[in-house]
């Protein structure tokens, strides 16, 4: 009776510890994708801060594969080799994200991928997914506990600063301390004021005088106002330009026909340098000076000659009449 209690209670508990461990064996095998279709990805980080083989990979926060493998490429690359379920397949696009994680606040590492741009065309079987390194916890540490450092020394030469300051060390501290800076300082302060209302005063009567010259009320403000009589000042400053170039060239003419005449050239110019011609001409006058004259004397002569006395006095009176 003893030995047919004992063999139940041995059945008993080895069907359990089968039964436990067939269940098991299923939790990991869904677990590592055994029973299921699977296809490989790839990423590479620099750090993979912890992430072991069997860690989760998650898609939009879901469990969808796991680590299969990590392999060391070379000092700064590290692959992450994974193990994905072959129905999410179509959802994970050539452009989506691995960035790695944690499984909670104090959990094991996992990858996390991100999904593509719906567009986008359909990663396959053994491609490298895109992958952003993330900030190492230790690092932020570090970089933490140095900024730490450099506050409480910034705060420590803020306090010896103060201190000098209340001390009326430097210009700060002087102006703090000293009642007659601080009454020039007033006083400078007071000037500039001063020097401010004057310069808006000036301002104002300086718009003013504007004012009254865009007016038509006087010669200045007509001069700027009066289109017509702008266009004549414009028409006679014209015709001045004008006249001064036809003057620059008159004189430029003249300039060169003096030149030729300087230069004996021309009738004029032979006539002014040739003396002989100049003789020439000297006596000719002459001659014809003396001509006129003989020939004056002898129509006066003619004039009381018997003869011609009445044809010269019926000439005068037809001149009269």
């Amino acid at each position: 009776m003893t030995e047919k209690r004992n063999n139940l209670k041995l059945g008993i508990f080895i069907t359990l510890g089968t039964i436990c461990f067939i269940v098991a064996l299923y939790i990991l095998g869904a677990k590592q994708n055994l029973f299921g279709g699977t296809f490989e990805l790839k990423a590479v980080f620099n750090n993979v801060n912890g992430l072991q083989k069997g860690n989760n990979v998650r898609f939009s926060g879901i469990n969808v594969g796991t680590v299969k493998e990590i392999v060391i490429l070379n000092d700064t690359s590290i692959e992450v080799n994974m193990l994905v379920q072959e129905d999410v397949q179509e959802f994970i696009k050539t452009d989506a994200i691995a960035t790695l994680g944690n499984d909670g606040l104090m959990g094991n590492k996992l990858v996390n991928i991100s999904p593509g741009n719906t567009n986008s065309a359909v990663i396959k079987e053994g491609e490298t997914l895109l992958s952003i390194n993330e900030l190492d916890a230790d690092e932020m540490l570090r970089r933490l506990e140095e900024t730490n450092r450099n506050i409480a020394l910034i705060t420590s030469s803020l306090v010896g600063v103060v201190e000098k300051i209340n001390e009326g060390e430097g210009t700060v501290g002087t102006l703090l301390k000293d009642n007659d800076m601080a009454a020039d300082l007033m006083s400078t302060m007071a000037n500039i004021r001063e020097l401010s209302l004057q310069t808006a005063t000036l301002s104002k009567n300086l718009g003013k005088s504007l004012n009254s010259i865009e007016s038509s009320d006087n010669t200045l403000g007509m001069l700027l106002n009066d289109t017509a009589f702008a266009s004549e000042i414009r028409s006679t400053v014209s015709e001045l330009k004008t006249f001064g170039n036809n003057t620059e060239e008159i004189s430029t003419d003249l300039r060169a026909i003096i030149d030729e005449v300087q230069a004996g050239e021309g009738t004029v110019g032979t006539l002014l340098s040739d003396s002989i011609a100049n003789e020439n001409i000297k006596q000719s006058l002459y001659n014809l000076q003396e001509g006129s004259r003989a020939f004056n004397e002898n129509m006066e002569a003619l004039k009381h000659n018997f003869l011609f006395r009445r044809y010269f006095k019926k000439i005068d009176k037809r001149s009269n009449d």
